[in-house]
């Protein structure tokens, strides 16, 4: 149900902690993979080379609100995920928060299965609105600063399990815009308020996961990211490096029917834009491979 939750743009605790800062770095080419599973897919884009036994991974899945997949993170991929890094000997904790228009994110997570998944395997679930927050300078951007989750200090790894899908307002939510979920709602209501395209590639700026998977198995190639124009494509698509991932599914959902990305070049687009400008990933299509 709909709700909307100003307590969460009004709470703030502040951290004491600090984020480590990992700068990305660019590999060319950016390997992308394609693949019929989780499991194929991470190997193929070789995504969990550097996690090693007792090391501790957040995964960041898409609970954005009460809505089934794909409208939110599949749970039976979030279950493979958790057991392909539980069999790497990995400590496993899963958090996301939901968006202000949408109930708490622990109603949402049970009302889309996630917190059953998360119960099953006895891996912690948290909720970010329950976290304090770390003040994050960006020089250089737009945003000046961002407010991101604490959780993401107590963890050695970040993996992002976005959706492929289209979004209303920003055209496209995949794997820079997923991690939207870390931020607290005053940066989030701050983004919204102007240059949301342009300020989701310079947040993305904060933090360096060391994964970023988007699921495919069903898609929306038009509307999203709640409801719209459903494709069962089939695929679950991975890759170190979120440009060129965000690249290959703009380019994924175009060729799946999409009227709303129908002409639009993702390299001009602003998510792609200033992610490139701030270093994020590589700058052209020579340099991506997409691997099957």
């Amino acid at each position: 149900m709909v709700t909307f939750r100003p307590k969460e743009i009004i709470k703030l605790k502040k951290s004491c902690r600090e984020i480590e800062g990992k700068s990305f770095k660019i590999e060319k080419p950016a390997l992308v993979s394609e693949a019929k599973s989780v499991t194929k897919a991470v190997n193929l884009a070789k995504g969990l080379e550097g996690i090693n036994k007792g090391d501790s991974v957040l995964i960041k899945p898409n609970i954005n609100s009460d809505d089934k997949y794909p409208g939110t993170t599949r749970p039976a991929g979030l279950k493979e995920l958790i057991k392909l890094l539980k069999k790497k000997g990995a400590v496993v904790t899963v958090g996301d928060m939901s968006s202000a228009f949408w109930s708490h994110t622990k109603i949402c997570s049970e009302a889309v299965g996630i917190k059953r998944v998360c119960n099953n395997l006895d891996v912690p679930l948290r909720f970010f609105e329950n976290s304090k927050w770390v003040k994050v300078k960006l020089p250089e951007t737009s945003l000046k600063n961002v407010w991101l989750t604490d959780e993401l200090c107590k963890h050695k790894h970040l993996i992002n399990l976005a959706v492929l899908k289209t979004h209303r307002l920003a055209d496209f939510t995949l794997s820079l815009k997923n991690l939207m979920g870390c931020l607290h709602m005053r940066t989030r209501m701050r983004m919204h308020a102007r240059l949301l395209k342009q300020r989701i590639g310079e947040f993305n700026k904060a933090l360096t996961p060391v994964l970023n998977i988007i699921d495919g198995t069903k898609c929306f190639i038009d509307g999203g990211p709640d409801t719209g124009e459903l494709r069962k494509p089939g695929v679950i698509m991975a890759s170190r490096d979120r440009v060129a991932l965000d690249v290959a599914c703009v380019k994924k959902l175009k060729k799946l029917g999409s009227k709303s990305l129908k002409e639009l070049n993702p390299w001009s687009h602003p998510q792609i834009k200033h992610a490139v400008k701030h270093g994020l990933g590589v700058k052209q299509d020579k340099d991506i491979k997409l691997i099957k």
